[in-house]
C-alpha cells in the first residue's frame, strides 16, 4: 500500500467515525483498494449524506402575530379578464363597456348560464393550460357541492380556484359555496 492510499484510508476512517459514530477498523482489514472496498465506501457516503442532511435541517419557531379572513384576492381579476370572459359568455361588444361596469355586466352574463356551465367556462378560461377537459368538467360540477379551492390535490391551483369560486359565488348570489382565505 503506498502513501496516498494510506492517507486516503486514514481520512476515510476519520470521516466514517465522525459521521456514523462507529468503529470501522473491521471494515478495512485488507490493504486499502477502492475497487475491493466499494461497498464500504458506499456506506460511508450514505452516512456522510445523512450527517449533512441532519446538519442542514433547521428548526423554526413561528409566531403568528396577525391573521384575518378575506373574501377575495384584490386585483386578481383585471379589466382584460372581464372583457375576455364576457366574450366567452357570448356578450356582444364587451370592449365598449365602461371599466366600472365590467364586473356587473359579467355577473349578468354569467347568470344566463347554468351554474356548472358557467363554472366550466371560467375554469377553461383560467386553467385550460393546466387541466384537461375532463378535469375541468369534474371540478365545475364539484364546485357546487364542495369547497374545491380548499380540497383540490394540486396546491398550486388553490388561489386560482379560490378566485374563480368567489367570482361565481358573487355572480350567483350564493349558489356556490362561500370559501374564505386567510392572510
Amino acid at each position: 500500500m503506498d502513501y496516498k492510499n494510506v492517507k486516503l484510508l486514514i481520512y476515510v476512517r476519520f470521516l466514517f467515525k465522525k459521521t456514523c459514530k462507529t468503529n470501522i477498523n473491521v471494515l478495512f482489514l485488507k490493504d486499502f483498494n477502492i475497487y475491493e472496498n466499494i461497498f464500504y465506501l458506499n456506506i460511508l457516503l450514505n452516512c456522510i449524506l445523512i450527517e449533512i442532511y441532519n446538519y442542514l435541517k433547521m428548526n423554526f419557531k413561528l409566531n403568528i402575530t396577525n391573521i384575518s379572513s378575506i373574501e377575495e384576492i384584490k386585483n386578481y381579476w383585471s379589466n382584460a379578464d372581464y372583457v375576455n370572459l364576457l366574450g366567452k359568455f357570448d356578450f356582444p361588444d364587451a370592449q365598449s363597456i365602461k371599466s366600472e361596469n365590467l364586473q356587473e355586466m359579467l355577473f349578468m352574463a354569467i347568470q344566463d348560464f347554468e351554474p356548472n356551465e358557467a363554472a366550466n367556462i371560467v375554469l377553461t378560461y383560467k386553467l385550460s393550460e393546466v387541466l384537461n377537459e375532463g378535469q375541468i368538467d369534474q371540478v365545475s360540477n364539484d364546485m357546487l357541492l364542495d369547497k374545491v379551492s380548499e380540497e383540490y390535490p394540486d396546491i398550486s391551483l388553490h388561489s386560482t380556484l379560490y378566485s374563480i369560486n368567489q367570482l361565481l359565488f358573487k355572480a350567483y348570489n350564493g349558489k356556490f359555496l362561500n370559501t374564505k382565505a386567510s392572510k
